[in-house]
């Protein structure tokens, strides 16, 4: 690539000088000497050795927020993350919405848990909807796909015609027996859960949102 084009006429600026790469791209931030896609990098790098102030960001995270009354959601405003998460921007870093609506309501830390939405809405950000729970706790709290089969979770059918009845736990699918319908499967599945999971709210008759 010849010439600047964010500067033609100071050719003298020359190629961009980010440390850990060698970047092709000609300096835009001459204080900084860097190109525009690491200057955003530096910032970001800035942000995030700086941390999330909760004090200074309340005021601006609940300006995101459509708070609603307590046992309904609370959705984020902003476009969700593509992995349908809200995202809360804070000094050029972006933060899971429903981990910092956490951690504002409860004062608490997340180190080493993952909070789950008990309401299973991602964009929900209701404190009384969330919940720090462990990594096997998470994969518990689930409800039936809309594209299941049979209408139940953990209930499929197979080639005989019988209805298998199937719960995950702690990695691994354990079978739980075949069945003539899918009614008596998912009864037999329910009971395993209730067995085997402690955050299995849809089983237990616990719904939010």
């Amino acid at each position: 690539m010849s010439g600047n084009p964010y500067h033609p006429d100071r050719e003298d600026w020359g190629p961009c000088q980010w440390p850990e790469e060698e970047c092709p791209n000609f300096i835009a931030i001459k204080k900084h000497g860097l190109c525009n896609k690491h200057y955003r990098r530096l910032k970001y790098l800035e942000g995030l050795a700086e941390g999330l102030d909760l004090v200074q960001a309340r005021d601006a995270f609940w300006s995101h927020v459509d708070v609603r009354s307590n046992t309904e959601c609370w959705p984020w405003k902003d476009a969700p993350h593509k992995h349908g998460h809200g995202v809360f921007p804070w000094k050029n870093v972006g933060y899971h919405a429903h981990i910092v609506a956490y951690r504002l309501s409860t004062g608490l830390s997340t180190e080493g848990k993952l909070v789950d939405h008990k309401c299973r809405n991602r964009v929900c950000v209701n404190p009384l909807h969330l919940q720090a729970v462990t990594a096997k706790e998470n994969t518990e709290n689930l409800s039936t796909r809309k594209n299941s089969a049979s209408g139940y979770r953990g209930v499929t059918q197979r080639e005989n015609g019988k209805w298998r009845a199937r719960v995950g736990h702690e990695g691994k699918i354990l079978h739980i027996g075949q069945y003539d319908d899918p009614e008596s499967a998912a009864i037999a599945v329910r009971e395993a859960r209730l067995k085997l999971h402690t955050n299995n709210l849809e089983d237990r008759g616990l719904t939010y949102g």
